[in-house]
């Protein structure tokens, strides 16, 4: 597939994946496993987890979102994301488990703080 091919190939479906992170599930394409596994390594899209991949710059806005709101809370539960981020549970904890593996964030019972 020629360099700019994954956008005819994907469509409007990359770029809907902005703030929700489960792009694989939104094509029937079977070669799009390859296809993200391509653009992960040109650096687009990064593997949230198994199932999930996101924008690099989707995931640049969360990890600004994270850390803006554990700066003035000092902790944060997932509903307390979920309320000030509007994303529901289905994406948010795959992405705070994201944020805890990259060294963003820590989970503390309950609750994330920002890793020192």
């Amino acid at each position: 597939m020629q360099a700019d091919g994954w956008r005819s190939a994907c469509g409007g479906a990359l770029a809907s994946c902005r703030r929700s992170p489960n792009c694989s599930a939104s094509f029937s394409d079977p070669s799009v496993p390859a296809l993200l596994a391509h653009l992960a390594a040109r650096g687009v899209v990064e593997r949230v987890d198994q199932e999930r991949y996101a924008l690099k710059q989707a995931l640049e806005e969360f990890r600004r979102a994270v850390e803006e709101t554990l700066r003035e809370l000092g902790a944060a539960t997932p509903a307390q994301f979920r309320d000030r981020l509007g994303l529901t549970r289905k994406y948010l904890i795959p992405l705070l488990e994201w944020a805890d593996r990259r060294g963003i964030t820590s989970r503390k019972g309950d609750t994330r703080v920002l890793r020192a």
